[in-house]
């Protein structure tokens, strides 16, 4: 029993044993336990705080990220759009100054081109001078071209700036200042060159109006088909009395050395030595007999058309109205006139363009039938600034594309 109480003992011991032992465990793991926690939360509050804190920087750094992403996006954003306006600036500025440039690189070469065109109207104009001009500018007296070659370079030099045309106009010593206009295609006498002093020696005086006579533009001409009509106008607009200013027609051809074939013609047109004596005359070219020169040896042999009809030796045909001449103070006055030439007969009409033209003409009979082999015909203009345009004979008028090129090459087309 012993045994059993013992071993009972030992088993109630142990079991206390265990108990206390168990007691004793439980303690030291709750300690243990106390302490593990004690010792968890030493080192574990640091870390949750460390990892707390890395958390918290993790979360700060991605919103700093997302911010500074944004601000990223922003500032690239902003970058492009100012670089999108700067290239947008310096384009339009490009464009700008190339526009600036262009227009001043125009401006310049419209300068340029407008100085060229000067410069080539100049020297056409100055080209078309001195093709009018003669030799000699003017000629102290034409009975000093003595010999033929001094014809010839005066023919030659003489030939007048017109449109291209089968037939040539001839300024042969320039007296006055005869042109061809091409705007109003027509040709002028520009200067009243007025007449000289009356001289008491008629050789003088001869000499005097033979210079006079001069004062002409011809056409050397050969009309297709015969008898034929010249007609026309003329334009006066200024004249010192006297003065002249006439047709020549049915003039002989220019041959070198031949003084006396330079006024041979048929010569028609208007004279006046003063408003209220102004008249139509017409006269033709003749020599003196032996017989009237030995009645007269002062005379001179050839009696030139002018001379004729200052010398009073020529009738007035019909008279111009001292209210026409009048007129000539206050503006310009236009004459129509129509000749119809043939060997012995010529039938003329000269009105002014303000008047109804005559129904008939005046008929001139028994003329000199030589006159009618040569068919030059031409101005003449002295003591008066006057404008004459031709009508017929219409081969004799210039072409409308001959007129277009010589205003082309007088007036150059602005580029």
């Amino acid at each position: 029993m012993q045994q059993i109480f013992w071993g009972y003992n030992i088993m109630k011991n142990s079991s206390i044993s265990y108990f206390i032992i168990g007691m004793l465990s439980i303690n030291s793991c709750i300690e243990i336990k106390t302490n593990l926690m004690s010792m968890a939360l030493d080192m574990g509050l640091p870390m949750a705080t460390q990892m707390a804190s890395s958390a918290a920087n993790q979360f700060i750094s991605e919103e700093q990220q997302a911010i500074f992403a944004d601000l990223q996006s922003e500032l690239t954003s902003t970058t492009n759009a100012l670089k999108a306006w700067s290239e947008q600036q310096k384009e339009l500025v490009q464009k700008q100054t190339d526009a600036t440039g262009q227009f001043f690189s125009s401006q310049m070469e419209t300068i340029q081109n407008a100085q060229a065109s000067a410069q080539q109207q100049a020297q056409a104009e100055s080209d078309y001078l001195f093709q009018n001009l003669s030799l000699q500018q003017p000629a102290k007296s034409f009975v000093s071209l003595n010999s033929a070659s001094s014809f010839d370079q005066l023919f030659t030099s003489g030939i007048m700036a017109t449109p291209t045309h089968p037939f040539t106009w001839y300024n042969i010593l320039g007296i006055g200042d005869w042109v061809y206009d091409p705007i109003s295609n027509s040709f002028w006498q520009n200067q009243a060159i007025p007449f000289p002093a009356a001289d008491p020696d008629p050789k003088k005086q001869a000499t005097a109006i033979d210079l006079l006579s001069t004062n002409n533009i011809f056409v050397e001409y050969y009309p297709s088909q015969k008898p034929y009509t010249i007609s026309g106008s003329l334009t006066l607009y200024k004249a010192t009395y006297p003065f002249f200013t006439g047709i020549m027609f049915n003039k002989t051809r220019w041959i070198s050395g031949n003084q006396e074939g330079e006024h041979q013609c048929r010569l028609l047109g208007i004279y006046a030595t003063s408003a209220t004596t102004a008249g139509i005359y017409f006269a033709e070219q003749y020599k003196l007999s032996d017989q009237d020169l030995q009645k007269n040896p002062v005379m001179v042999p050839v009696q030139i058309p002018l001379a004729q009809i200052m010398n009073g030796s020529i009738k007035q045909l019909a008279p111009i109205s001292a209210q026409s001449m009048n007129a000539l103070s206050s503006g310009p006055v236009t004459f129509q006139f129509s000749i119809s030439t043939s060997p012995t007969e010529v039938a003329f009409k000269i009105w002014n363009s303000t008047e109804t033209e005559p129904a008939q003409a005046t008929l001139l009979k028994n003329l000199d039938p030589d006159f009618y082999l040569y068919h030059t015909l031409g101005f003449i203009s002295p003591g008066a600034a006057s404008e004459w345009k031709l009508i017929a004979p219409t081969d004799l008028v210039f072409s409308a594309q001959a007129l277009s090129n010589f205003k082309n090459k007088v007036f150059p087309p602005k580029p």
